[in-house]
């Protein structure tokens, strides 16, 4: 059997699931789920799901929303060159996403875990930002009266919560339709701001694993028509007194080291930042 032979037998995501280096951002998503997705490539040793923005394990080369993809989980098998058989994988995900209009491909990281920086550099990835978690106790929240109305989601606003998303956030960082629908389907708390009948702001918290006491603020948008305003604000004082009453004591969320704009809004209700940021990689595509 020649290498290439060798590299082209299908390791599972299984086995890799229980190996020392395994990088997990899948979030929301099981990897047994991508294992027979078109999404996942494989070495006999190796293996990367990187995925088009906004599309699902089922999806095909068309739904893409924009020109970014992730990697959102990769894996080898132990005692195995992590750099050969990444190469091989990486390389299949790289021909089918730019086949799907993909031109730049992102993925995280922590800089004391696996990958390291030196192997993501070797695979053509730079470090472009950095994104910190900022952490809070609730210690008895009082509910604030504010302007703004504070509503729970309903099934009916998914297609409003997509637009808004879309507006809300630049690319790479905007969810699409599989992950948003699969995010609110999962959700511990999700809260709207109607202006009317226009959803303008809104908020998603899920659990932090199996603690009931920890929840992450995985989304809060609002429309850039409407910043400014305090919407951002009164969705997180309604979501800590909400959370509270459940039961919630630790509450998390993320932003970019410099978003100064939302680390100040954070700040002030709080919130203080950890020591474990993650890095944000990009690798162009090049046609």
């Amino acid at each position: 059997m020649s290498v290439q032979e060798a590299f082209r037998e299908r390791i599972s995501l299984f086995h890799l699931e229980h190996q020392r280096r395994v990088a997990d951002w899948l979030y929301w998503w099981a990897p047994a789920e991508w294992e027979k997705s078109r999404w996942c490539f494989r070495s006999s040793a190796a293996a990367v799901i990187a995925i088009p923005t906004g599309c699902a394990p089922e999806d095909g080369a068309e739904c893409a929303n924009d020109e970014s993809g992730w990697i959102r989980w990769w894996a080898i098998a132990d005692g195995k060159s992590e750099t050969k058989h990444l190469r091989f994988a990486l390389t299949q995900a790289e021909e089918a996403l730019r086949a799907s209009g993909v031109h730049r491909l992102w993925t995280l990281s922590l800089p004391a875990e696996w990958p390291s920086r030196a192997l993501l550099e070797t695979l053509g990835f730079s470090r472009v930002e950095t994104l910190i978690t900022l952490r809070k106790t609730l210690i008895a929240p009082q509910r604030l009266l504010t302007p703004w109305r504070v509503r729970e989601f309903q099934a009916d606003d998914t297609a409003s919560l997509l637009s808004l998303d879309t507006r809300a956030f630049a690319e790479p960082w905007r969810l699409g339709n599989a992950d948003l629908r699969r995010l609110l389907a999962c959700s511990r708390l999700t809260l709207v701001v109607e202006v009317e009948t226009e959803v303008v702001g809104y908020l998603c918290a899920i659990q932090q694993s199996d603690d009931a006491e920890s929840v992450h603020i995985v989304r809060l948008a609002v429309d850039p028509a409407y910043r400014r305003r305090g919407i951002g604000t009164a969705l997180l004082l309604e979501a800590q007194w909400q959370l509270a009453r459940q039961g919630v004591r630790i509450v998390s969320l993320n932003t970019m080291e410099g978003n100064y704009a939302a680390r100040k809004l954070y700040a002030a209700l709080g919130f203080k930042a950890t020591r474990t940021p993650a890095w944000v990689w990009q690798k162009p595509l090049m046609p």
